[in-house]
């Protein structure tokens, strides 16, 4: 006997299967939601953070000791303290309190390529520049390209401090260390690591700011830099960029530059510097120039000078011209063109500074006192400078038993001889003469020159 209500009962409506199918399948998108972050999740734990410090170590080639893993997220990783030590062969180290570091999952699931965006939290390095002039010496790798292609995209730090020592200046053994903290910068890697686009902002720590944007070609030696800096220690600067065979030892300066390096040594600068309170020393002057300020204007290996005002010997001087130098800064192919102004000062104190540079000092036959200003013209290189003007009296002077209202005279001066040129004096009862006189050794006859606009030249 048949049930009449079996073949009589309603069917589900419409609404109610749909709604059953979204229920079903929102279980199933879930358990496979769920089951997907999970194995995610053990597999950046498990898999992926070891991967990061073997690729890290892979791509600089030498040790790095990534420290415990602190979190992670479906795009991130954060290490604790970790660290770069030094090596046999490279003293170079750094240490860090974090290690933060950002993927994309999707091109680590689909393209299998896993690009390592990295930032390093409160970090210390030490950085000691070579022989050959080079500062990083950590040779990069091309990225790992087995199952999963691994890259580092971008190296950052924040609030670093680092130890820069420079290689040590020819006849030392050592070189002080230059403290700087970096406030926030950025390295970019390109073409398989060899090429280096960074910025840093910083600060060195005895004064001055700074914002520095380079490129650097590693193979080649090759940086071209852009140098933004305020209150800058001149002569840290310096040791730094290795300026030749001059060294600044005080001073602030300001400046807005384009450097380039070739073969890591100092090849081009373009922009302007002002500085202050500087003191300098160029072989082979034998006497420092000190409390020197002023502006300068650099193109190429050109230096144009505007209005320095310096001391020399305790002299006051005032410099304006031009200074061409030889290809990468090689000052031994200088060339000088500069309009030297000496403001008034004593016989004495600029007879002791000039015998000081001279191979055979200059000895007047009788005593000479007074005060004079000298108007001159420097020219030729620094082994063969060429130093032509006039000298005149500011004030009556007092010569032996003599007093004259005023005199003057032409000069001429080379390194080891020494020329005089024609001259007048004025004595104080109205009388006067011209002369004319020729001093130095007598196997060179140097001439004096009619102005200090018009040197000549020693025959």
């Amino acid at each position: 006997m048949t049930n009449p209500n079996i073949n009589n009962q309603p069917e589900p409506s419409p609404s109610r299967r749909k709604w059953r199918s979204l229920i079903v399948s929102g279980m199933g998108l879930g358990i496979v939601t769920i089951t997907g972050s999970v194995v995610a999740a053990w597999w950046i734990q498990e898999k992926l953070a070891p991967l990061v410090e073997t690729e890290i170590s892979q791509l600089l080639k030498r040790p790095v000791q990534v420290g415990q893993l602190q979190r992670f997220s479906l795009n991130s990783l954060r290490f604790g303290r970790s660290s770069i030590p030094a090596t046999s062969t490279d003293p170079d180290r750094a240490s860090t309190e974090a290690v933060e570091v950002q993927f994309a999952l999707g091109d680590l699931i689909f393209r299998r390529t896993l690009k390592l965006n990295i930032t390093l939290v409160n970090s210390d390095a030490y950085i000691q520049q070579d022989a050959n002039g080079k500062w990083i010496n950590i040779e990069t790798a091309k990225g790992s390209e087995g199952l999963i292609k691994t890259e580092i995209d971008t190296i950052g730090v924040q609030n670093a401090k680092a130890v820069l020592v420079p290689s040590p200046a020819v006849g030392q053994k050592t070189s002080a260390p230059i403290l700087v903290t970096i406030k926030d910068g950025f390295a970019q890697l390109r073409e398989q690591n060899q090429r280096i686009l960074y910025e840093l902002n910083g600060q060195f720590v005895t004064s001055g700011n700074f914002r520095v944007k380079a490129d650097s070609l590693l193979p080649t030696g090759e940086t071209n830099v852009l140098l933004q800096g305020q209150n800058l220690p001149v002569a840290e600067l310096a040791r730094l960029l290795k300026t030749p065979a001059i060294g600044l030892v005080a001073g602030r300066g300001n400046g807005n530059l384009t450097v380039q390096l070739r073969q890591n040594q100092l090849s081009d600068i373009t922009g302007i510097a002002s500085f202050d309170g500087v003191e300098a020393r160029i072989n082979p002057l034998k006497q420092s120039l000190k409390n020197t300020s002023g502006q300068i204007r650099f193109k190429g290996t050109a230096i144009a000078v505007d209005n320095l005002i310096t001391n020399y010997a305790d002299i006051p001087v005032k410099i304006a011209g031009t200074i061409v130098t030889g290809s990468n800064f090689d000052l031994s192919q200088t060339k000088f063109n500069l309009t030297t102004n000496v403001q008034p000062v004593t016989v004495a104190t600029l007879l002791n500074a000039a015998n000081k540079e001279l191979a055979k000092p200059l000895q007047l036959p009788i005593p000479v006192a007074g005060e004079v200003k000298v108007d001159a013209k420097l020219t030729g290189d620094l082994f063969q400078p060429l130093f032509a003007g006039a000298i005149a009296t500011t004030k009556p002077v007092q010569v032996d038993r003599l007093q004259f209202s005023n005199v003057s005279t032409n000069f001429t001066l080379t390194r080891g001889n020494r020329g005089d040129g024609g001259g007048k004096v004025g004595r104080e009862d109205g009388g006067g003469r011209e002369g004319r006189g020729d001093g130095g050794d007598k196997s060179s006859s140097p001439s004096s020159p009619s102005s200090p606009s018009s040197p000549s030249s020693p025959s």
